[in-house]
């Protein structure tokens, strides 16, 4: 197996867009990854992987990312080719590492920049030079695609870095090309990839900034995992994001959306009803935010007996006509029956909150 770090030449001034350029693509593709299992890596093999599982476990399609910012338009240089031979290689050691696999499994192999990539090969005075560009009009090139010169010189420079080991030159035929519409500053990356989210995945979300720095977390977390004896192996858990973990981020962020517009809505008679003072109000709408994350904590058991009790009580959803006259039978109800531990404020964010949670099950 390869090592877990594929850095290439323009590594040094792109040490945080491999987890920008992970989300860009996990914005983009969100319509199709929402519905299927996957798994993402981050350092591993190469600078991204998105691998989709079937039903049963096994790996079905790897997209592996070379991803590069760059500030100046890439060409047919030394620099360009090594990010291409690296690769290559990676292809081979996907195809030998030992993670169970389908029996049509493939894997693409994409290099993926912020720039041009301006492939020109000059020919004389009376042939004209052949040239082909990918760029922010021509997003997405596969190897086939390209000109017939320009395959055959990228091909003899990667069959000059490999020398004889022949293993990663099947792969040559995988690799794509691909231009990312992301900004050269990191903040202004980090802007677009939030206007991406609101437009791709949640339209409605109103703090997209804290959606995406709750993803990039993940991906963080996975990215400073050491490699297992520095070999990079697709069965090591530690290095996978999981589709649950971005989907249980993305339903909290949901939930906390929901909870915005009750309490934007709603705030001035839930407070009343449930005799919220003024000086709790922040404070009681960041405790119903915080309740969706200690949901799905193992370790909280009251706000897990909380969701349990609102659940069993659903049938008072369809009793009420208005949001708070249900959750302030569902809160007085909890208090007759159970001596929490919470305080009352706690307490009733919690209540809200699983109303939320469990009003879109239904």
């Amino acid at each position: 197996m390869g090592k877990s770090t594929n850095a290439g030449a323009h590594n040094a001034i792109g040490i945080e867009f491999q987890k920008h350029c992970a989300l860009y693509l996990l914005f983009h593709n969100y319509s199709t990854l929402r519905s299927i299992q996957y798994f993402v890596c981050i350092e591993h093999h190469d600078d991204v992987l998105f691998c989709h599982e079937g039903q049963t476990g096994d790996i079905e399609l790897i997209n592996s990312y070379q991803s590069k910012k760059s500030s100046n338009p890439w060409g047919l240089s030394n620099d360009f080719y090594e990010v291409l031979a690296k690769m290559a290689g990676t292809g081979r050691d996907l195809t030998l590492d030992t993670a169970k696999k389908s029996v049509g499994y493939t894997h693409n192999l994409n290099f993926a920049t912020n720039n041009s990539i301006s492939m020109v090969i000059k020919k004389t005075k009376t042939t004209p030079s052949i040239s082909y560009t990918v760029n922010d009009s021509n997003t997405i090139v596969s190897f086939g695609q390209l000109p017939l010169e320009i395959r055959d010189r990228i091909t003899s420079k990667i069959k000059a870095y490999w020398k004889s080991d022949q293993g990663p030159l099947p792969h040559i035929d995988y690799i794509t090309l691909r231009f990312v519409d992301l900004p050269r500053n990191s903040q202004n990356q980090l802007d677009m990839l939030k206007s991406g989210f609101i437009r791709l995945v949640n339209p409605e979300i109103a703090d997209a900034s804290a959606a995406v720095t709750m993803l990039l977390s993940l991906f963080r977390e996975v990215e400073t995992t050491l490699n297992n004896g520095s070999v990079s192996k697709l069965m090591d858990p530690s290095k996978r994001v999981h589709s649950d973990q971005i989907n249980k981020a993305l339903d909290i962020i949901d939930n906390q959306q929901k909870a915005y517009n009750l309490w934007r809505h709603e705030g001035k008679d839930l407070s009343k009803k449930l005799q919220i003072p003024i000086a709790d109000g922040l404070s009681f709408g960041k405790a119903i935010a915080d309740s969706f994350d200690l949901f799905k904590d193992k370790k909280q058991t009251e706000h897990r007996t909380i969701l349990k009790y609102v659940e069993d009580n659903s049938f008072l959803f369809r009793k009420h006509f208005e949001e708070v006259e249900c959750i302030l039978e569902l809160y007085e109800g909890y208090c007759a029956q159970k001596n929490s531990p919470l305080t009352p404020i706690l307490l009733k964010a919690a209540i809200t909150a699983a109303y939320i949670q469990i009003k879109e099950t239904l």
